[in-house]
């Protein structure tokens, strides 16, 4: 089995590489870009079994990066988590408007996050199936 494939698209560098360690530590590849412009120009080479990105992020937010994946037909399916320090019940909403698989806040609880990113892959594994 090849391991799974995870985009972190997170602006804090510390953020990102502390949730990379405790992905990597579940036996994931993670790739990082820092915000959305390079997590798009990552995906024209890549496309990972899982998106996880931060909301808030300059040049382009988490929403703005949701929508523009789903517009591309090449990476519609790609299941994305986006993460917000924010916990206005609105942007659950956006998050899910702009077509995000599922929603977290920061900070998390790691053993919650991986139970929530391994149920986000067999989902999207089951939904290849059928």
């Amino acid at each position: 089995m090849n391991s799974i494939r995870i985009l972190l698209v997170e602006d804090s560098i510390t953020q990102a590489m502390r949730l990379r360690y405790v992905l990597e530590a579940e036996g994931f590849h993670v790739d990082i870009a820092a915000n959305g412009v390079e997590a798009l120009s990552s995906l024209e080479h890549n496309i990972p079994d899982l998106i996880i990105s931060d909301v808030m992020m300059p040049k382009m937010n988490g929403f703005e990066l949701c929508r523009k994946i789903r517009e591309n037909p090449q990476y519609k399916d790609t299941p994305i988590m986006l993460v917000t320090t924010l916990s206005d019940p609105t942007d659950v909403i956006r998050a899910l408007e702009a077509g995000a698989d599922n929603f977290t806040t920061k900070p998390y609880n790691e053993e919650a996050l991986i139970a929530r990113i391994r149920y986000i892959l067999a989902n999207a594994e089951m939904r290849k199936h059928h």
